[in-house]
């Protein structure tokens, strides 16, 4: 069996949870700017 994906790992809790709170905000900010862009198609 090969393992293709694995997980980061962190040197603390707290990076690991940084890491995450970043990868959501840049997920937000992605949203937010693709339902920007679709009301200004639909307006």
């Amino acid at each position: 069996m090969t393992v293709k994906h694995t997980h980061p790992q962190y040197e603390t809790a707290e990076k690991q949870q940084e890491a995450i709170r970043d990868a959501r905000r840049a997920c937000a900010a992605l949203l937010r700017s693709l339902r920007s862009q679709q009301t200004r198609q639909i307006s």
